[in-house]
């Protein structure tokens, strides 16, 4: 029996992403016709059958007429009145499909702010087959049976256990602290229903909607009637040493008599180090001048050391301003988004779906450093999905990539906010050659290259030639140990139609490729 062929399948002849024109809109009743006459001038080709995304109706066009780029021909035919329902945008590999089509994740600004998508887009490409990273939310529980945690199966993608007495199994959630917190970290992405978590990547197919690269695990310590302390906390931080975890999410505060400080400085010390990370606190002070705890074992605490295996994170809001109820000081590591943050929460009847209605009882807006520190938690869960890190190196990398931001200059140490993209991606950004040029095969090229910023990871790269439309085939001509410097000089391989140069740390695994060129 003849197998049918996949009529998503991108032919052979369209293979060059940036000759491809994307077109998408949420009105079902957009006029086409004009549009399709106006593309005809260019020699336009359908790359696939049109295709619903979610809400979204796209149509895909190869662009023929190779004495035009595909911005000339947006910047011409999207002004058009014919066209005003449409977004027009170039084709770039993985973007489109790496839109969850979950209902509420329009409602995330703060995905959106982190550049969430384009970290996505990334660790897809190069997570490959390492198992998910375990990120223990140390906190009131979770409601394991919330609709956004359930796989394609049904079965929930969260597990736990109880420190808490009575100590146990069950680590059902009744003050929705904890709830929210995993949703930032792992709501299943994808799924047509409520919001996107940042571990759970959205990705092509029907069949696969979507990839966990993080899994959360639960650890009780308290209730509605019981806050956290201490001892329930350091014993937590020992459980998620024994669970594999490599990330803790400490969204609290207590006063700590010294062993929490020693629980931590002791989870420093395994074979695999965890990172812990912690929220600055909500007072709106100084922690230089108050300490809160644990987030101010980043500094010297009555004479300790500070503690290495730390991060501590304070709160943003849209506009990039420190949150007014926010901590702050120098031992503050940087921000992330904490103010109308949405996330999962608790409910006692269950909403229906799809879709989720906007004002669903399972999810809702919250506010504070908690919800900072679970976003700070994810990123590390990210870079973890695609190479091995120590906690330092996470902590200065996140810190390195964060963005400059002049609104947090003051507030925190460094005065960034949280970036995604640019943590998991690297710094660099390929300038030549560029898009379509034409390399002699056996001659010697100068790649080019710029530092989105300083990586202190990064003491030396790599450069090779691989196949644009097999990025993973190398093509020959690598030259390694070469410093981070901008440039370097290369020797061209042979012939091929579609190439293109990647730039990659040597230390992890962060890189960037160039525009697709010929090797003639």
């Amino acid at each position: 029996m003849e197998t049918p062929q996949n009529p998503y399948q991108i032919p052979a002849e369209y293979a060059d992403y940036t000759r491809r024109l994307i077109m998408y809109t949420t009105q079902a009743r957009a006029r086409v016709a004009r549009i399709d006459q106006a593309l005809r001038a260019y020699d336009a080709k359908t790359v696939v059958p049109d295709f619903q995304l979610g809400n979204l109706r796209v149509r895909s066009r190869y662009i023929g007429d190779p004495e035009v780029s595909v911005a000339e021909v947006i910047s011409d035919v999207a002004p058009q009145e014919f066209a005003a329902d449409w977004v027009f945008e170039p084709d770039v590999r993985l973007r489109l499909l790496a839109t969850p089509n979950d209902p509420l994740y329009r409602e995330q600004w703060a995905l959106q702010k982190v550049q969430a998508e384009g970290a996505w887009d990334r660790v897809a490409q190069t997570h490959g087959n390492r198992p998910p990273v375990v990120v223990a939310i140390v906190d009131s529980g979770a409601k394991a049976d919330h609709e956004d945690f359930l796989n394609s199966a049904g079965v929930t993608t969260v597990g736990g256990t109880r420190v808490l007495a009575p100590a146990g199994a069950n680590f059902a959630d009744d003050t929705g602290h904890g709830t929210m917190l995993t949703g930032i970290v792992a709501a299943v992405s994808n799924n047509r229903v409520g919001i996107s978590g940042i571990g759970s990547l959205p990705v092509p197919g029907a069949g696969m909607p979507n990839i966990s690269v993080i899994n959360a695990y639960e650890i009780k310590i308290d209730d509605a009637r019981n806050p956290p302390t201490a001892l329930p906390a350091a014993i937590g931080f020992l459980l998620a040493a024994n669970q594999g975890a490599r990330v803790i999410n400490a969204s609290w505060h207590v006063l700590d008599p010294g062993f929490l400080y020693y629980a931590i400085s002791g989870i420093s010390t395994l074979a695999r180090p965890i990172l812990v990370v912690a929220a600055a606190g909500n007072q709106g002070r100084d922690n230089d001048k108050i300490p809160t705890l644990p987030a101010s074992y980043r500094g010297s605490v009555r004479g300790g050391t500070p503690l290495d295996n730390l991060i501590s994170v304070m709160a943003s809001d849209e506009n990039d301003n420190k949150c007014w109820f926010s901590n702050y000081g120098t031992t503050v590591d940087l921000a992330a988004p904490g103010k109308d943050v949405l996330s999962t929460s608790l409910y006692f009847a269950n909403p229906p779906r799809p879709p989720t209605p906007i004002y669903s009882p399972a999810y809702r807006q919250t506010s504070g450093t908690s919800a900072a520190a679970a976003f700070v938690s994810a990123a590390a869960g990210l870079l973890l999905a695609i190479d091995d890190w120590s906690p330092a190196e996470i902590r200065n990398h996140l810190v390195a990539s964060a963005d400059l931001v002049p609104n947090l200059q003051g507030a925190g140490r460094p005065g960034r906010r949280l970036n995604l993209r640019r943590a998991v991606r690297g710094p660099f950004s390929i300038t030549q050659p560029a898009a379509g040029a034409h390399l002699p095969a056996g001659s010697t090229f100068t790649v080019q290259w710029s530092n989105e910023y300083q990586a202190p990871i990064v003491s030396s790269v790599e450069i090779s030639f691989r196949d644009a439309n097999a990025p993973s085939t190398v093509l020959g001509g690598v030259a390694g140990g070469l410093g981070n410097t901008g440039a370097a000089a290369v020797t061209v391989p042979g012939p091929t139609a579609h190439a293109l140069i990647r730039v990659r740390c040597e230390q992890k695994n962060i890189y960037a490729d160039s525009d697709i060129f010929t090797i003639v």
